[in-house]
């Protein structure tokens, strides 16, 4: 389960993270990532402020997660979701 940390780290060194999870990741195992994502809904004008004051310097829309994601591995689900005030992206 990776949560919230790729936000933080630039393409290369989360593709470092993203290969070494797959190199220790048994044969079949499932990885859940959950990710912030700007926020969607202009009804919600509390997200953008919480994301402005998180220290994450690399948020991504999600086809950019994807994009980062699927070199290592294969998406069987992607989507939104949002907890409270901030949105984020699924990928399974």
């Amino acid at each position: 389960f990776i949560a919230g940390l790729l936000h933080h780290l630039p393409d290369d060194e989360a593709g470092e993270v993203l290969r070494e999870v797959a190199r220790v990741l048994m044969p079949g195992g499932r990885i859940a990532i959950w990710e912030d994502i700007p926020t969607q809904s202009p009804w919600n004008p509390v997200g953008p402020i919480i994301h402005r004051l998180d220290l994450g310097d690399y948020m991504r829309r999600p086809e950019e997660y994807l994009r980062l994601i699927e070199p290592h591995f294969a998406i069987t689900h992607s989507g939104r979701m949002r907890s409270g005030w901030m949105d984020y992206g699924v990928y399974l």
